[in-house]
């Protein structure tokens, strides 16, 4: 068997939406608690319902308030459930919006943000250098909840403000954390030692590596003493600590360290970090300056660095997100100057619907007049959205029209692309699509149908609609082989419709899908006489369509083509 066939095969079973790598949600609860919850493939329902994926049990939360999902392109975007308190991003109700790494989520007395599972990747590939920790009692550590409100000093808050506007400037990680370091070590601030250090957790004893080279003072002439009890305490609290050892005179706190040195303090903050690593500033000091202002200084720098580091991803997503924009527009401009313009073909009354969603998409449609007088119409869907669906449904539009000017009968022409997309377009891939060949004088018709929704006939006063049946083609691009075709006829006063699954698989406000059945019944409710021209039909369908969203956003493109005998 082709591996190749049995892979689209399968695609073509399970599902036309490709999943999406998991994040992490932050949430930080009415009592001031944060915890994390990775996100598994998107949709991902947030309420306090025990199936929601993350759960916030509030009676302020609906049991179904809000869900997280991707679009194709990877953005991730918040939309409210019909909540009763409604959901906010950063302090603005919305119904639906694209998220960045800046954005703040109001669920609630709730509050909420996506964070990376793992770090960005260019902060994963720097240093491996990993440093060696002392061991031994080290005493009682002190955190900034324990100690005086300390005083911080004008020229120490002017450096603070400096560093975050100087790592706005600097690209590179390492030399971002070495920024951060030499602000610990500056005459102002006193450090005699400070590196940053990436710590896996969790582990009784884990084994830090450098993310920057260390920043030593002048003054400085030992080996830096790193504390394992002082750094797995800040891997386990989240929070900035201080120890010190001392040899006389009062300090906040007194460390006990193994073997005989020269008085010193230590000081460790979390900079960034996950459920898998800790990246904290370690700085050794003099112990005079084992102290609330020096810790709170400490803890100063590093939220300095949080913020400049949140700041920078958000410009750099704000970005990426404008040229995404700016391509879909592009693309949407591509997609909408393929649609037919003209529709008007002696003999039939021809209407196009052709609903984007707010993604470009892969729908087709297309009708092509033929020099024998013999009209094709077709549309088509490729699995996936985005611009590669976007691009591939262009190239439909250049297979259909180059067949057809080289003579192509409408088995061979459907041929033609199975064979062209199997040999192109990724294993994962693959198109629905149904043409017709018609005679405007007799309505017969010969039909191509590659596992696309069967076209539809309906007529006023007949409450079954007839659904043609298809020859079990395969989708186009799955195997490689030849399609068959088959004939029918629609006789004056019947309406044919053909339509992609943006239509049947329409999620309607009672949380079902509308189906074949579904939109027959909504086709037949319009099309109550001849009269009714497919004009007034393509609009009125729209409405009713729009009508049963109950004013949500559709989540896939609706195209259909309606088709009437003068």
């Amino acid at each position: 068997m082709d591996p190749i066939a049995n892979s689209r095969r399968d695609s073509f079973r399970e599902s036309k939406a490709p999943g999406r790598e998991p994040l992490d949600v932050e949430i930080l609860d009415p009592k001031g608690a944060v915890r994390r919850v990775t996100l598994g493939n998107p949709p991902c329902v947030i309420g306090r319902s025990k199936e929601a994926q993350v759960q916030l049990p509030s009676e302020h939360v609906s049991r179904r308030h809000a869900e997280l999902y991707t679009d194709p392109f990877g953005r991730w975007w918040v939309r409210d459930l019909g909540s009763h308190n409604g959901t906010l991003v950063n302090g603005t109700t919305v119904k639906e919006q694209v998220l960045s790494v800046s954005d703040r989520i109001i669920i609630g007395d709730y509050r909420l943000r996506l964070v990376p599972t793992s770090p960005p990747e260019d902060e994963t590939t720097l240093s491996g250098t990993r440093v060696v920790m002392s061991g031994g009692d080290d005493g009682r550590l002190t955190s900034l909840g324990e100690v005086e409100a300390p005083r911080v000093a004008r020229e120490h808050l002017t450096q603070l403000m400096n560093l975050s506007r100087e790592l706005q400037e600097v690209a590179a990680p390492r030399e971002r954390y070495a920024r951060l370091c030499q602000l610990l070590i500056s005459p102002e601030f006193h450090g005699q030692w400070a590196a940053v250090l990436r710590v896996a957790v969790p582990g009784a004893s884990p084994v830090p590596q450098l993310l920057c080279e260390p920043q030593v003072a002048p003054s400085f002439h030992q080996e830096p003493y790193i504390s394992r009890g002082l750094v797995h305490a800040v891997c386990e609290k989240r929070e900035a600590l201080m120890a010190a050892r001392t040899s006389g005179g009062a300090v906040d706190v007194e460390l006990s360290m193994v073997g005989q040195g020269m008085p010193m303090a230590a000081v460790a903050c979390p900079v960034e970090h996950d459920h898998a690593r800790v990246d904290l500033l370690y700085a050794i000091l003099p112990p005079q300056y084992a102290t609330g202002e020096w810790l709170a200084l400490a803890g100063l720098a590093t939220e300095e660095f949080r913020h400049a580091q949140a700041a920078r991803r958000a410009r750099q997503q704000e970005t990426a997100h404008a040229a995404l924009e700016h391509e879909l527009d592009r693309a949407r401009h591509i997609q909408m100057s393929l649609v037919p313009k003209d529709v008007a073909h002696p003999g039939l009354d021809l209407g196009i619907g052709f609903a984007p969603c707010r993604w470009v998409g892969g729908d087709y449609v297309d009708i092509v007049t033929r020099p024998d007088g013999r009209v094709i119409l077709a549309v088509a869907d490729v699995c996936g959205k985005g611009l590669h669906a976007a691009m591939l449904a262009a190239s439909l539009h250049t297979g259909v029209h180059s067949n057809l000017a080289a003579g192509a009968n409408l088995a061979t022409l459907m041929t033609n692309l199975n064979n062209y997309l199997y040999q192109t377009i990724p294993p994962s891939s693959f198109v629905t699509m149904v043409v017709l060949s018609m005679d405007p004088q007799t309505g017969t018709f010969e039909y191509v149908n590659a596992g696309h929704p069967p076209p539809m006939i309906v007529e006023p006063g007949n409450p079954q609609a007839v659904f043609l049946p298809d020859a079990e083609n395969l989708p186009l691009g799955i195997a490689p082989g030849e399609m068959a075709s088959q004939t029918a006829q629609v006789a004056v006063g019947q309406l044919l419709a053909l339509y992609t699954d943006g239509l049947t698989e329409l999620t309607t406000t009672s949380g079902e899908m509308l189906g074949l059945e579904g939109l027959a019944a909504e086709l037949q409710a319009i099309y109550t006489s001849a009269a009714v021209t497919a004009g007034a039909g393509v609009e009125a369908l729209n409405q009713r369509l729009s009508a049963l969203l109950g004013g949500e956003l559709p989540q896939d493109d609706r195209t259909f083509l309606l088709i009437k005998r003068q």
